[in-house]
Parts: C-alpha cells; sequence; structure tokens
C-alpha cells in the first residue's frame, strides 16, 4: 500500500454554504443573527458530515491517516464553536426559539457519550418532525421551517455517519449482507 497517494481533504469553512446562501436570500425580511448563525452550524455540520464520512473503515494505524483524523477534529470543533455561537444570541425575531431547539438537540447529541440518549432524541426527531417546526405565528418567514427542516436533515446524516461505521467489514470477497446468497444471475 502506498501511502503517500493519501492527500487529507482540504478543509474551509464558509460562512454560508452552497445549500444555503438561497435559503437565506429567500426571506421576506432581513435574517436574525440566530438565523445567520443556523446557516453557519449547516456548513459547519456539511463538513463534519464529509470529514467522519472519510474516516468510515480507517483504523487510524496508518500515519498517512492523521491529517484526516486532525481535519475530522477540526471539523468537530468548528461545528461546536458555530452551535455555541448561535446559542449565545438571544431570540429576537419570530421563529429564532425554534431554530435554537434545533441547535440545542444537535448540541446535545454531538456531545453525549449515551447511545440511548442519542437513540431517543434521534427517533423522537424521526418520528415527530413537526415539533420542531414552527406554524401559526405571526411574522414569521416560511424560511425559517425549511432551516429548520435542513437542520434535522443534517441531525440524521450526522448520525447516519455513525451508523455506516458500525457496519462489520466482510472484506472484498463476502456478499452484501442484503444478498447473502450471492449474485443472482
Amino acid at each position: 500500500m502506498q501511502t503517500d497517494t493519501l492527500t487529507p481533504p482540504a478543509i474551509r469553512f464558509p460562512v454560508l454554504g452552497a445549500l444555503d446562501a438561497p435559503i437565506l436570500a429567500d426571506l421576506r425580511s432581513r435574517p436574525s443573527r440566530i438565523a445567520l448563525r443556523f446557516a453557519d452550524l449547516l456548513t459547519a455540520m456539511d463538513v463534519l458530515i464529509a470529514a467522519d464520512r472519510d474516516m468510515i473503515g480507517f483504523s487510524g494505524a496508518d500515519p498517512a491517516l492523521d491529517a484526516w483524523f486532525r481535519d475530522a477534529e477540526r471539523a468537530l470543533e468548528h461545528t461546536l464553536s458555530a452551535l455555541e455561537a448561535l446559542l449565545a444570541q438571544s431570540p429576537r425575531a419570530p421563529g429564532d426559539i425554534a431554530l435554537i431547539r434545533v441547535a440545542r438537540l444537535i448540541r446535545k447529541v454531538i456531545r453525549s457519550s449515551d447511545p440511548d440518549l442519542v437513540a431517543r432524541l434521534r427517533r423522537r426527531a424521526i418520528e415527530t418532525p413537526m415539533r420542531y417546526l414552527v406554524l401559526d405565528l405571526p411574522g414569521l418567514d416560511p424560511v425559517v421551517n425549511r432551516l429548520i427542516l435542513q437542520g434535522l436533515s443534517r441531525f440524521e446524516a450526522y448520525l447516519a455517519v455513525e451508523d455506516m461505521s458500525q457496519v462489520p467489514d466482510l472484506g472484498h470477497d463476502a456478499p452484501a449482507p442484503s444478498d447473502v446468497t450471492g449474485p443472482a444471475f
């Protein structure tokens, strides 16, 4: 195995991600500081999810992977600081409290070492996403609910990476778990 061919991905932390900029541009009014910070959080989570996906299947025994591990650690630190910056803001606009609620959910899961708590929070978010949305609030921009749904989507994507990392490696010649009988021709 040639370790010199492994080049860790470059990590950049733009202020707004490609998916988030158009959403904020759709706001009818000037976005609140919390909405802007939430967009930053979504971008940071995109980088974190990508960095975590890059690590799936690697044990870390190869020194060439150290840069990838450092990138993943930096992505996690950046996500946590984006969360703290968002949560330090005072809610002022309609919908800010709902964005904060989703940010707290994400922070609780990222920091948790309790798999039962994480599973419970995940199940609640998947089964009843409406509990996080803001309905019938005067002055609410509908884009706020789109931000919330994107936050819940990132939340699930982050947890799905963890699911993928727990799948046992069966080797190259083993059939896929869904196809234990082998190929059907």
